[in-house]
């Protein structure tokens, strides 16, 4: 095992997975409607009322609106999910003023980055789970006398990241087989589909772009979904698989192992990474500077690439 995993694991070891259960909202502050567009941030929201927001379908009030709350809280479930997880058999509790994002390049929260969009609890149809609660994960205070845990820096979790943190702290475990196949496919599995890439929407839209293809706004919408994960979740695609890729097989991003599906879509000629983010979590735990072969472009600027220039038809 290397240094730089050894340390990236020291980091990662504290962080706590659960389900959302339940939900208590507060004043609801806000309903936005959200539209897809084809250049960076490749999403626009806008502020709709309330007799706008009941005019829409339930698909459309699930993919593309998002409802923003003065404050809420809510509990997990019982079921601990991984085996660093002591609190197994408690639920644990979260509030909106210890929701933040988590700074991969630091392995901690920044302050300030609360989300008023709270996390879902499972939907119920005919008494039965039919979608799982929202993934949570964060730190955790164990309360008075370890009985009353609560979470002090949490954040929705997206399921790629979960993935990512299982692939980097457990040499085996048993979900492995049943996600990535047997050993010989891991790499392959781990590169392709959404196993570990983010933002399916951005991913399918990047590879549009860099292969010229025209698209149009009805299929831009069929493709989108309002996400309520994590900041690197949604405006990248590649870094969880980056991240992954360097400790399982110590690959760095390179212009012949971009991340894309194994089938005959439209495929990403570019990694999608914040520039630079790798390279200072490298140093800042192995104290080793690297240099990436190739170019990582910024996920806030339009694609340089000049064959891919996207056409909304």
């Amino acid at each position: 095992m290397s240094f730089f995993t050894t340390k990236l694991r020291d980091g990662l070891r504290g962080l706590i997975f659960r389900r959302t259960k339940s939900v208590n909202p507060g004043k609801r502050i806000g309903i936005y409607y959200v539209k897809p567009q084809a250049s960076p941030p490749w999403e626009s929201c806008q502020l709709i009322s309330e007799e706008k927001f009941h005019g829409l379908t339930p698909e459309e009030k699930e993919r593309q609106t998002r409802q923003e709350y003065e404050t809420y809280s809510g509990y997990t479930s019982s079921q601990a999910l991984r085996s660093n997880d002591p609190y197994g058999g408690m639920d644990i509790e979260f509030t909106f003023e210890t929701n933040a994002q988590f700074n991969l390049e630091k392995l901690s929260f920044d302050t300030d980055s609360a989300s008023k969009v709270p996390p879902q609890a499972p939907i119920l149809v005919d008494g039965k789970i039919s979608t799982v609660g929202d993934l949570i994960c964060g730190w955790v205070d164990p309360g008075k006398n370890g009985k009353d845990p609560e979470y002090v820096n949490w954040f929705v979790c997206s399921e790629q990241f979960f993935r990512a943190w299982t692939l980097i702290m457990y040499d085996n475990h048993e979900v492995f087989p049943k996600i990535y196949g047997r050993a010989d496919q891991m790499r392959k599995r781990m590169l392709s589909g959404n196993r570990l890439n983010t933002n399916s929407y951005l991913k399918w839209l990047l590879g549009c772009i860099h292969s010229g293809v025209q698209v149009t706004e009805q299929e831009m919408i069929q493709h989108f979904y309002s996400q309520r994960t994590e900041y690197i979740s949604k405006f990248t695609v590649h870094t969880y698989t980056s991240l992954a890729l360097l400790v399982r097989y110590g690959e760095l991003p390179r212009e012949n192992n971009i991340p894309n599906n194994a089938d005959n879509s439209y495929k990403m000629k570019e990694w999608s990474l914040f520039p630079g983010l790798l390279e200072k979590l490298i140093f800042n735990l192995a104290h080793t500077q690297v240099e990436l072969t190739t170019t990582i472009p910024d996920p806030f600027e339009p694609p340089l690439i000049s064959r891919a220039s996207l056409s909304i038809i």
